[in-house]
Order: C-alpha cells, then structure tokens, then sequence
C-alpha cells in the first residue's frame, strides 16, 4: 500500500469513527436541552462538553484500535486527552460564542443550537484529526532492523 493510499484509507477510517461519534455526541446534546428546555448560551457550552466528552470516550478506543493501529498507554492516552482537552474548549466557545451572540429568530432554539453544535464539530474534526495523527498516534521509525546489519 503506498503512502498515499494508507493516508486516504486512516482519513476515510477517521471519518467513519468521528460519523458514529458524533450521532453519540448531537443524541447527548439534544436530550439534554430537551429534557431541560435550555439550548443557549453558556448552558448550551455545557451541554456541548457534556456530550463532547462522553463521545470522545468511544473515539479514543476506536481510533486507537483501528484507525492509527497505535500503542497503548498512560503516555498516550493522556497525549489524546490534551488534544480533545484543546477540542473540547474549542467546541464550547464556538456553541457559547453563535448561541449567544449570532441568535437566530428564523429557526427555534434547539435547530439554532444543533446548527451551531455542527460548526463547532466541523472546526473541532480538523483540530483533533490532525492533533491525533501527527502528536499522539505518531508513528516512529524503526531503525532496528537497519542497524542489525
């Protein structure tokens, strides 16, 4: 497979992970503004990392399984936790940010809510695949079988 063709195969492998986590993500979003009535402004935020964290939950295993194929360990997984840490923060203030400043009066609350959920989650994929790929499933050379000759 060549370099080219492992890159597009983890992206589509990435995309597929972050699809299914983000059903997980906008379920918990939506079913705690509706169970609450509340969907702006720094509650929405709340709300946001709420759900944010408990798919990444889920993503972590995935991507670390199957996507980067990478090692395990306390070392990594709290490289992971620094870039979703970094996501998570993102994602709140852009909810916090459209939800209480670029309030819609063409759509309810919650459609307003969603729509500034799916900005965030678009922003936050590029920050976490690349934050992903090149710091915390990086791969190393291995320069052992050079140096046995």
């Amino acid at each position: 497979m060549t370099p080219g063709n492992i890159l597009h195969s983890r992206f589509i492998k990435f995309a597929m992970v972050g699809a299914f986590c983000t059903v997980i993500d906008f379920s918990i979003l939506n079913l705690l503004s509706y169970s609450t009535g509340l969907h702006k402004g720094i509650i929405a935020a709340f709300f946001g990392i709420v759900s944010f964290l408990a798919a990444n939950v889920g993503s972590y295993a995935l991507n670390k399984n199957w996507t980067f194929r990478g090692r395990s360990g306390n070392s990594r997984y709290r490289k992971f936790l620094q870039v979703s840490v970094f996501g998570v923060l993102v994602n709140a203030l852009i909810i916090y940010y459209l939800t209480t400043f670029f309030r819609q009066n063409l759509v309810s609350g919650i459609v307003w809510l969603n729509v500034s959920k799916l900005a965030a989650t678009s922003v936050v994929a590029f920050i976490n695949y690349f934050g992903y790929k090149k710091y915390v499933f990086k791969r190393t050379v291995d320069l052992s079988a050079w140096e046995a000759e």
